[in-house]
C-alpha cells in the first residue's frame, strides 16, 4: 500500500510516509551491509584473507557507512590533496573522520585511506606540498596511507611514462624517487605511532538511523565537542553490541576505549529499539547529552510501540524522568562540551598564543605506557604557544617525525591535572609530545627552552658550480654567484630543465669565541623542491620541507669547507618544454597531455641564502 510513497506521493499522511521510508531506506542498507560487505568478508576469510573496501564512500548512496566500515578487517576512506580547480573544498576532499569512528567503535587497530588523490595537477605535487594534507588527515584519525597512485609503466612506455589520469604519482619514473625515501620516513614515523594504543575521545556520538548515513569533516563537529575535547561517531549496532557502561558512567567499548557522554543526532526520530538501548545505558548511569526525539523512526509495531516510545522519551526527558532515581544522567539544551566543562573535566588539548591567527590541531592516543599527542601548525606561519595537554605526573618528550630526533621538554609546568609546555612550531610544522617517563629527580621543567634560538653566524656565498644532467637536456656545467629560479632563464635547456642539478661550493669557516659553542645548522633558505645534502663529503641527509635545514657540526670543520647539494625538482617543466616541440626531439615520452606549451612553468632549484646558523647557548 506504500509503493506510491517511492514516486513521491502521499499515503496517509507526510508523517506515516517519513516513517515508511525510513523502513525501506533501512531495508536497503542492511541488505548492502549484510548481502554485500558480510558476504565479500566471509568468503575472503575462506582463504585467509581479510579485506579493506571503501564502503562508506564518500559518494552517495542508500547505506550505513559506519556499519559497512566495521565489517571489513581495516576501515578505509579518502583523502585528496589540496587543489585550486577539483574537490576545493574540504568537505569535497577529507573523508577520513569516517573511517577513524568506525575503527574505534569497531576495535580496528588502523584506518586506512586512499590518499594524495588529485585531478588536473601531474608532476605538480611535491612531498612538501603533501605534508599538510596527510597531517591533516592524521588529525582526523588517520594512521595508514594508501598511496593513489603507484602507476605502472613498463619501460617501453618511456620516461615519465604512463600514467593514471588521477592522483599524486609516485613510481621509480618520477624524479625524487631516489630521495623518495625521507618523506616515505616521515609518513611510517607517524604512522606507527598512530597505530598505538587506542583513540582518546570524549564523546561518542551517535549519528543516527537515518539512511544515507555518513560522518564528514572533524570540524562539523556535530556534537558541540570542539574546541579542545574529541569526539568518535558510532551506528546503532555497534551502539547496540560493543557499549557497556562503567562503574563511573564512562561509556566503554572491549578495547579499553572509554568516553565520558553519549550524544545524540539532533534529528527528530529515533528507532524504539534503540531508545530502549539508550535508556539502558542511561538506567546503568551513563551521561545523554540530547534533545527529545518527536517522533518514531519506522512503522514497525503498530499501536502499541508509538505507546512504549512515548513512555520511554518521557521516562529520559520528562517530569518522570527527572523525578526518577536512575543512575544516569539526560541532559537537554547543552553541548558536549559545555556539559564537560560544568564537569570539571579540563580540555584534552588546548592552546594560548599571541601570534594572530595561530591554528593548531591535534589527535590523541593512549597506550598502558604513554600518552601520545600528534600536534600540527596548520598554518603557513611560524607560531609560538603555550600548548596544555590533559596528562600528569609523567615527563613530556618531544619527538620529531621530520628526522626522528627525540629529547626530553626541558620546560614544563603542571597545572593540576594538565602540563604545559612552551612550543614553536615552523610553518605547517609537526611535532609528537609523548608523556611515558615520571619526572627525575630534580626534573622541575624549568630549564633552558625546548627550542633554541638560532642566530646567522655566516653565510655561504661565492662561486657555485652547477652541473646538469645533460643526457636531459641540460647545459655544460657552469659557475655562478647568484642563486637563481631555473624556471625563470632565457636558456630553454635550463628553463625546461627537469632532474637533478649538483651545486657546489667552496667556503672559508673560522670559528671563532662563541660560535664554537653551540650546534651549526646549515639552512638552505628556500628550495624547489627537494635536496640532498653533503658537507665535505659527509652525507647530512635529505631536505623536503620547511625548514630546509640540516644539522652540520659533525662535517663542519675550521678552514675549506665543500659544499654540495643536489637539487632535485619535477617533471612539469620538462614535459612542458617538450610539448612545445616536434615529436622527435622530444625527451619525455607520456600520455598526459594536460601539460602543453602555455602551461604555466614550475620555480624550481636552489634559491637560498644559504647560511649557518648556531643554536644559541
Amino acid at each position: 500500500p506504500y509503493l506510491p510513497v517511492l514516486a513521491d506521493h502521499v499515503v496517509d499522511s507526510r508523517e506515516r510516509s517519513t516513517r515508511f521510508l525510513n523502513d525501506f531506506r533501512r531495508v536497503l542498507a542492511d541488505r548492502i551491509a549484510e548481502h554485500k560487505y558480510a558476504t565479500f568478508d566471509e568468503h575472503a576469510a575462506r582463504f585467509g584473507l581479510g579485506i579493506h573496501p571503501e564502503s562508506g564512500g564518500p559518494h552517495a548512496a542508500p547505506f550505513d557507512a559506519l556499519r559497512n566500515l566495521g565489517i571489513g578487517d581495516i576501515p578505509m576512506g579518502e583523502f585528496w590533496a589540496r587543489s585550486t580547480t577539483h574537490r576545493v573544498a574540504d568537505t569535497q576532499r577529507l573523508f577520513v573522520k569516517q573511517t577513524s569512528s568506525a575503527a574505534s567503535t569497531y576495535g580496528r587497530r588502523i584506518a586506512m585511506a586512499e590518499a594524495f588523490t588529485t585531478i588536473g595537477p601531474h608532476w605538480q605535487r611535491d612531498p612538501r606540498m603533501l605534508k599538510p594534507t596527510f597531517d591533516r588527515a592524521a588529525c582526523e584519525g588517520h594512521n595508514l596511507t594508501m598511496w593513489h597512485t603507484f602507476d605502472s609503466s613498463p619501460a617501453e612506455m618511456g620516461i615519465p611514462g604512463q600514467v593514471y589520469f588521477a592522483g599524486t604519482h609516485l613510481n621509480p619514473n618520477v624524479t625524487w624517487w631516489p630521495q623518495a625515501d625521507a618523506f616515505i620516513g616521515y609518513l611510517n614515523r607517524c604512522q606507527f605511532l598512530l597505530q598505538q594504543g587506542v583513540m582518546v575521545t570524549d564523546v561518542l556520538h551517535f549519528y543516527g538511523e537515518n539512511i544515507p548515513a555518513f560522518v564528514r569533516l572533524k570540524r562539523d563537529d556535530p556534537a558541540g565537542t570542539l574546541p579542545g575535547y574529541d569526539y568518535d561517531v558510532i551506528d546503532a549496532k555497534a551502539l547496540r553490541e560493543r557499549v557497556r557502561v562503567a562503574d563511573d558512567g564512562a561509556l566503554v567499548l572491549p578495547e579499553g576505549q572509554r568516553y565520558r557522554l553519549l550524544s545524540l543526532t539532533p534529528h527528530d526520530a529515533i528507532d524504539l529499539g534503540m531508545l530502549r538501548t539508550i535508556a539502558g545505558l542511561v538506567e546503568q548511569g551513563a551521561t545523554l547529552v540530547g534533545r527529545r526525539p518527536q517522533r518514531r523512526f519506522g512503522l514497525g509495531g503498530g499501536d502499541a510501540a508509538d505507546e512504549e516510545f512515548e513512555a520511554l522519551c518521557e521516562s529520559l526527558w520528562g517530569d518522570a524522568g527527572r523525578n526518577a532515581r536512575r543512575r544516569g544522567r539526560v541532559i537537554e539544551g547543552r553541548s558536549a562540551r559545555e556539559v564537560l566543562v560544568a564537569d570539571g573535566v579540563p580540555p584534552d588539548f588546548g592552546y594560548t598564543s599571541t601570534d594572530e591567527g595561530a591554528f593548531l590541531d591535534y589527535v590523541h592516543r593512549r597506550t598502558d605506557t604513554a600518552d601520545l599527542y600528534f600536534v600540527v601548525n596548520r598554518e603557513d606561519a611560524p607560531v609560538r604557544a603555550d600548548a596544555r595537554f590533559r596528562v600528569s605526573g609523567r615527563r613530556p618528550e618531544l619527538w620529531d617525525p621530520v628526522s626522528g630526533q627525540r629529547r626530553p621538554a626541558t620546560r614544563f609546568r603542571l597545572e593540576g591535572d594538565v602540563t604545559v609546555v612552551p612550543l614553536e612550531l615552523g610553518r605547517e610544522q609537526s611535532l609528537f609530545v609523548v608523556f611515558q617517563e615520571p619526572p627525575g629527580p630534580g626534573d622541575t621543567g624549568e630549564g633552558p627552552g625546548n627550542f633554541p634560538a638560532l642566530e646567522e653566524v655566516a653565510v655561504v656565498e661565492g662561486r657555485w658550480t652547477l652541473a646538469f644532467d645533460r643526457a636531459w637536456g641540460g647545459p655544460p656545467p657552469f659557475e655562478t654567484r647568484e642563486l637563481f629560479d631555473w624556471s625563470q632563464r632565457d636558456e630553454p635547456a635550463i628553463r625546461h630543465y627537469s632532474g637533478a642539478v649538483d651545486y657546489t661550493i667552496e667556503f672559508e669557516w673560522d670559528p671563532r669565541g662563541e660560535a664554537l659553542a653551540g650546534e651549526i645548522h646549515l639552512d638552505l633558505g628556500e628550495l624547489r623542491n627537494l635536496a640532498e645534502v653533503r658537507l665535505n663529503g659527509v652525507d647530512l641527509g635529505i631536505v623536503w620541507c620547511r625548514p630546509f635545514r640540516v644539522r652540520a657540526s659533525e662535517a663542519l670543520h675550521s678552514g675549506t669547507n665543500c659544499l654540495q647539494v643536489r637539487v632535485v625538482n619535477l617533471w612539469a617543466n620538462r614535459v612542458i618544454g617538450d610539448a612545445g616541440l616536434p615529436p622527435d626531439q622530444r625527451l619525455t615520452r607520456t600520455n598526459v597531455r594536460a601539460l602543453g606549451p602555455d602551461t604555466p612553468l614550475e620555480p624550481s632549484g636552489l634559491l637560498g641564502p644559504v647560511r649557518l646558523l648556531r643554536e644559541r647557548p
